[in-house]
């Protein structure tokens, strides 16, 4: 969505590079839609913070990384949650959100 709309930042949790990285492999093929997040993120200008468990079992922490180095302007943050799964209660998080995009 960030990439077809005015936004001032960006902030995911657990996000996939694309969906076909994560379907099993002989369905990849059948897939019409490749929700590309790697592509996606190439044309975000604003700031993208990734915010990833590091024992998420759904979706690997690599994907975080790779979406990183996917960005061309370096706007990319990786916040990595200690110990967290890829069920992440948002109350637990959600001050850390609000603190990445301060009133203006």
């Amino acid at each position: 969505m960030a990439a077809r709309h005015e936004v001032t930042g960006v902030v995911t949790l657990g996000i996939f590079t694309s969906i076909v990285d994560m379907a099993p492999g002989l369905v990849r093929f059948i897939m019409p839609d490749r929700f590309d997040n790697r592509a996606a993120v190439a044309q975000v200008a604003e700031p993208v913070f990734i915010l990833h468990g590091d024992a998420d079992d759904v979706v690997p922490f690599s994907a975080a990384a790779e979406l990183e180095r996917a960005a061309p302007s370096g706007n990319v943050t990786v916040i990595p949650l200690r110990c967290a799964g890829h069920q992440v209660p948002l109350a637990a998080i959600a001050e850390r959100v609000w603190a990445l995009f301060p009133p203006r």
